[in-house]
């Protein structure tokens, strides 16, 4: 049987797994459509005004097949706007900073992103964070230790990988992932110690591409296409 609860404030979600919820401040909200077999999700908010989901209309959903979601957000003002659709899903974020706004897609309306692992972690403030994942076998992985960092992928190559470590402030990123590629998928590894670099990279094509860049400094702008 499935269940769903919606929640606002000490919202709670139930699947066949386990859930738990926590807003310790009146002005923190949860907003949550959760339809699904087997899901555990823990959602733990901390400092006030922070919002998961964006309004009554607007959840935070949840739906699919053995999905393990966590969220945690510690300061003020913080806010996690995520859909994910599939099966085998894991999203795992840890916001620990002010003002960070944190945007995950899983999947289309008409597919899921089966197999995807998503692991965020952002730790300043006014960071944004904005993801689109569709396909299957799809991971990705973000570490930020900074501030006003900007960072947008779009991940739509069904083998893709990508691993972004940021610590400085003011960073643009804009990552896409397209294409077939080939057996092993497109893989991109983006490490940058320093602030206000720009960093483009657009992977395509139907053979594998792998892309490492490494940045130690200030005001760089890097541009990387790849494709056949």
């Amino acid at each position: 049987m499935i269940k769903t609860y919606k929640g606002l404030l000490f919202g709670l979600v139930m699947a066949l797994g386990s859930t738990s919820a926590f807003a310790q401040s009146t002005t923190n909200k949860v907003f949550i459509d959760q339809v699904g077999n087997s899901n555990t999700v823990t959602l733990t908010q901390s400092g006030s005004g922070n919002n998961i989901g964006v309004s009554a209309s607007d959840y935070a959903t949840i739906t699919g097949d053995s999905n393990t979601v966590t969220m945690s957000q510690t300061g003020d003002g913080n806010k996690a706007n995520y859909k994910i659709t599939g099966n085998g899903n894991t999203y795992t974020s840890v916001v620990t900073g002010n003002n960070n706004d944190v945007l995950v897609t899983c999947g289309t309306s008409a597919g899921a992103c089966t197999g995807v692992i998503i692991d965020q972690s952002i730790t300043g403030n006014a960071n944004k964070l904005v993801e689109t994942i569709a396909g299957s076998a799809i991971n990705s992985k973000t570490k930020i230790v900074g501030n006003l960092n900007d960072l947008q992928y779009n991940l739509l190559s069904s083998n893709g990988k990508l691993d972004v470590d940021i610590s400085g402030d003011s960073n643009i990123l804009r990552h896409t992932q397209n294409g077939s590629a080939g057996v092993d998928g497109h893989n991109l590894k983006v490490a940058i110690v320093g602030s206000l670099n720009q960093i483009t990279t657009t992977q395509g094509g139907t053979i594998d591409t792998t892309v490492n860049i490494k940045v130690n400094g200030g005001s760089n702008i890097i541009n990387v296409t790849t494709s056949n």
